[in-house]
This record gives C-alpha cells, sequence and structure tokens, in this order.
C-alpha cells in the first residue's frame, strides 16, 4: 500500500494509526511474501455489476468443483451427498419428510420436541407461533424425519398419521381424526370411517383401544404420532 503521512501532534492519530494497520493487514492477504499477488478480486461499481459478477463466478467454481474426479484408488470418506432435484423452496407450502434433506436451521428446535418426546409422561407437545412461522415444517421435517432415524429408542417403527381437523367439508375434527385413522393404520383396514367417527364422538379415551388395533400389525413397542396440523 501506499505510504500514508500522519500528524503525531494530531488527536486523533492513535484512531487513525489503527485504522491504517488495519487496511494494510487486510491487503496484505492478497499479495505474497515476493510481492506477487497471490489472488485476484475484482472491482465493481454498482451492486448489479457486483452481482452479475459473483453470479458469474460462483457458477464457474461451482462447476469447477462438481467437475473435479477424485484419484484413482482413493477411498471416499463419507457418503456422497445427493443432488437435490427442482426447486429446494417449496413455496406456500409447508415443508414435509420428503423435503428433509433440504430443511436446515431448525436443529435446536428439533431436538427440543424429542427431549419432550423422550418422557413417557410428557407426549402431549403443543407447537405454537405466530402463522408462517414454519410450525408445520418443524414438525413434517425436523421432527418426524429424526423419529424415523430411531433419534428415540424405537422410534423408526411408530406410525405417524397427520391431519387437519378442519379439512373435511363436514368440518368435523373426529370425523377427519377417523378417516386419517382408517386410511394409515394397516390394522383398521376395512374399518368404515363413520364407525371410528360415531365410537370417537361416543366415547373420545376410546381412541387408545383404536390405535391399539391399528397398530396391531406393528413391533409391539410401536407407538403412534398423531400429528394435528393447524388446530
Amino acid at each position: 500500500m501506499q505510504d500514508v503521512n500522519f500528524n503525531p501532534r494530531d488527536p486523533q492519530f492513535a484512531r487513525k494509526l489503527e485504522q491504517w494497520e488495519r487496511v494494510e493487514a487486510f491487503f496484505a492477504g492478497f499479495v505474497n511474501p515476493d510481492g506477487s499477488i497471490r489472488q485476484g478480486y475484482n472491482p465493481y461499481q454498482t451492486p448489479d455489476d457486483f452481482r452479475e459478477k459473483f453470479e458469474t463466478h460462483l457458477k464457474s467454481l461451482i462447476k469447477r468443483l462438481l467437475d473435479e474426479t477424485p484419484p484413482a484408488g482413493a477411498v471416499a470418506k463419507r457418503e456422497a451427498a445427493q443432488l437435490w432435484k427442482g426447486s429446494p423452496f417449496p413455496g406456500l407450502r409447508a415443508f414435509t419428510s420428503a423435503d428433509a434433506p433440504i430443511f436446515f436451521g431448525r436443529g435446536a428446535e428439533t431436538d427440543a420436541l424429542l427431549q419432550r418426546l423422550s418422557d413417557p409422561a410428557c407426549r402431549l407437545v403443543a407447537v405454537v407461533g405466530a402463522s408462517g412461522s414454519g410450525k408445520s415444517s418443524l414438525v413434517g421435517a425436523g421432527l418426524i424425519p429424526r423419529l424415523a432415524a430411531n433419534a428415540i429408542e424405537g422410534s423408526r417403527d411408530w406410525t405417524t398419521i397427520r391431519f387437519t381437523p378442519g379439512e373435511l367439508a363436514s368440518g368435523d375434527p373426529f370425523e377427519a381424526l377417523a378417516v386419517a385413522l382408517a386410511r394409515d393404520l394397516p390394522g383398521l383396514r376395512g374399518t368404515p370411517a363413520r364407525d371410528l367417527t360415531h365410537r370417537l364422538h361416543e366415547q373420545a379415551e376410546s381412541l387408545g383401544e383404536i390405535a391399539q388395533k391399528g397398530l396391531s400389525e406393528r413391533p409391539l413397542w410401536a407407538e403412534l404420532v398423531l400429528f394435528i396440523d393447524q388446530f
């Protein structure tokens, strides 16, 4: 860098000197000890100019990295990540279990839900938040896949039923639950949803017996996870 003259009597001398040293240290990273340029940098005039250059160089870098092949005989230390097909942005719909590979940023919240569910005495968990804050995505793409991966011992054999209380034309939450149970639980094949609806209306505590029958073809330790969305 070009030398700068400072007046030692300047009240701001110490601050200016510190700033100059920081700038010099920053640019020193671009130069080798022999004075040659270590890495290039690209000037730009406007934000749009910066965006265009950044996109061009980033695409070039990504392509080069993807085209690189490991040397012959090299052993991969970890399984290569699969390329995601399609857009990683679901728009207005919530993330689901199928989107788990591209669902990030909610690890701490997912761990908190798992901790709550790990306690058999505390299996009712309410996820509360503002509309559009990602509650459904947290459960659908965060919690459910972790349970399927056996985050809680035996949870890989649990069965998840997801439904929305007001999703049917009748607006009856018991009917919505009954339809979901009859549809997704193998042990309830052939059971009319209307019969389950009537039973739930008359005796809400019968849900435990219904769930037990529905899980009769699953391992003894299997449990039922009711994901009640938009309750």
